[in-house]
């Protein structure tokens, strides 16, 4: 749906509206204050903290441009952006870029050993807490236009990219393989209990 945000606590919920852009949602991640950050489609982001929506400048470091920014929690509780090329961690509402790349689609995941993953166009990287960048490697979709939406790392420590257009890979020490699935757009990712990985897709 567009622009809402609704909190679930037991049997109680409570829905988020004034101060939010009427436009399509794309990505949420809560710091560990328990601020809800909220990226949506063309670019910008937006706070919820203490039931207060404010939305991110680029006088706070939000990167300029439509791009989504992606966003991701890691294991300790610092939120990581990327947008535009710029890879980050969000301090005290301030995004403090760490590194900077090509500007090109990107998504990001948590790391189960600490800090992201992060999926630049077609090339996945490593990025440890303390900012270390490792190259693992790329592939290559089929379909023209095709870019990441959506990543996982799974209790295995393999990753999991899903497309818009060419379906879903896999990355693990032996590579990048393609897994089959019932529709090329892949739209979230979660693992079970029981280490299942489930997908959703657009069709």
């Amino acid at each position: 749906d567009r622009g809402g945000v609704v909190r679930l606590h037991g049997r109680d919920s409570r829905t988020f509206t004034e101060g939010l852009p009427n436009v399509i949602p794309n990505g949420l991640a809560e710091d560990a204050e328990g601020a809800l950050w909220v990226a949506y489609r063309g670019g910008p982001v937006y706070r919820i903290k203490d039931g207060k929506v404010s939305a991110c400048t680029a006088e706070a470091g939000l990167p300029a441009g439509s791009d989504i920014c992606a966003l991701v929690s890691d294991n300790e509780g610092s939120v990581w952006f990327a947008k535009a090329g710029r890879v980050g961690i969000i301090h005290n509402g301030v995004f403090d870029t760490l590194h900077r790349f090509d500007p090109q689609p990107a998504r990001l995941a948590a790391a189960r050993s600490g800090g992201v993953w992060l999926c630049l166009g077609f090339q996945l990287f490593r990025i440890e807490g303390h900012g270390q960048v490792q190259d693992v490697g790329g592939f290559r979709p089929e379909r023209v236009g095709t870019f990441a939406t959506v990543m996982l790392e799974d209790r295995e420590g393999a990753v999991w990219i899903g497309t818009s257009y060419s379906g879903l890979f896999r990355h693990d020490q032996a590579g990048f393989e393609t897994i089959p699935t019932t529709h090329p757009e892949i739209l979230s990712l979660a693992e079970d209990h029981e280490g299942s990985v489930w997908v959703g897709t657009a069709g």
